[in-house]
């Protein structure tokens, strides 16, 4: 793959199944999420900020750069979890 087009060359399949679920999940949780709303609406504010600044920061960043750092950050975040510092 070319390394300029991985962002580009995710599947459809993943955010269609989403979509396709969160009436299901609303429609059962709707009293547990309502209860923490502010936490939610925090929470989708950072994920449309980080699609909005990371897709272009993406599109630049070599895929074996963008591999080393996710691999970084899942690897801290299982030692974090493993340690007790997470949980």
């Amino acid at each position: 793959m070319h390394e300029r087009c991985h962002a580009r060359a995710l599947p459809a399949r993943p955010a269609a199944y989403d979509a396709a679920r969160i009436p299901v999940d609303l429609a059962g949780s709707a009293g547990e999420i309502l209860a923490h709303w502010p936490l939610v609406a925090i929470m989708t504010a950072g994920v449309l900020a980080g699609t909005i600044v990371g897709t272009p920061v993406l599109r630049r960043l070599p895929e074996q750069t963008f591999r080393r750092v996710v691999f970084g950050l899942v690897g801290l975040l299982g030692v974090a979890f493993l340690t007790g510092l997470l949980h």
